[in-house]
């Protein structure tokens, strides 16, 4: 029932995350910050999607310097409830002034991959094999499901992120219930058993997108109308 919207490739980023949407774009409620190439991906559907009529995009400026880790993480935070979670030392300056203004609370991490290492699965829980992110997490009161293994597979590198291989939560009028979107199979997970338990403890469903293994996609942003 979602329309894809597949950004092509930055070749000032690092191959392996250069079309990442979690690299690219930012999204609170109703803001959508975005670099290119994806402002102009997501521009050119506003005005032909009914899911784009309350938001308010903005885009994020950039030179033409050759972006490394963490200079590539401007945008990769993730928002837990009033928690946001990220390095704030490399967070953008429009991330920065969104937190202020709607008075989030920050997790400063080390980890400046933050939303790719992280699955929210409600305002109060997540998911992540970044013990560092757990540990912070839990301090300030967060549920948080810390994997023993990498799973997940990316181009280029030994392993990828459960954040950057899942979506954002969405309730599914198909199903009538609360589900996360996995980039492959996440039965197949050696910790699948966990997960699962940990996700319907909140009345969130895992469900697969296909049979192979899980994918280090650059997490799955939905873009949709609050409801």
């Amino acid at each position: 029932g979602f329309t894809p919207l597949r950004i092509p490739k930055n070749p000032l980023y690092d191959s392996a995350v250069s079309a990442h949407p979690d690299i690219f774009v930012f999204i609170y409620h109703k803001y959508i910050f975005a670099k290119e190439p994806a402002y102009t991906l997501i521009k050119q559907m506003f005005g032909r999607e009914e899911c784009f009529a309350q938001k308010k995009l903005i885009q994020i400026s950039e030179d033409n310097q050759i972006k490394k880790y963490p200079q590539d993480c401007g945008l990769n935070f993730a928002v837990c409830g009033e928690h946001i979670i990220g390095n704030r030392k490399v967070a953008h300056e429009c991330v920065q002034q969104l937190a202020l203004n709607e008075n989030l609370k920050w997790i400063d991490v080390r980890q400046a991959y933050a939303k790719c290492n992280i699955c929210i699965v409600s305002d109060n829980a997540l998911i992540t094999e970044d013990a560092g992110i757990a540990k912070s997490c839990e301090n300030s009161g967060i549920d948080v499901l810390l994997l023993n293994t990498h799973s997940v597979s990316i181009e280029k590198y030994k392993y990828g992120f459960i954040g950057g291989a899942s979506s954002d939560i969405y309730f599914s009028e198909k199903n009538k219930r609360k589900e996360i979107l996995f980039c492959g199979n996440i039965t197949a997970h050696p910790e699948y058993e966990r997960i699962e338990k940990f996700c319907l403890g909140y009345n969130v469903f895992p469900v697969s997108l296909f049979e192979e293994k899980l994918i280090d996609c650059g997490s799955i942003l939905l873009i949709r109308e609050d409801k």
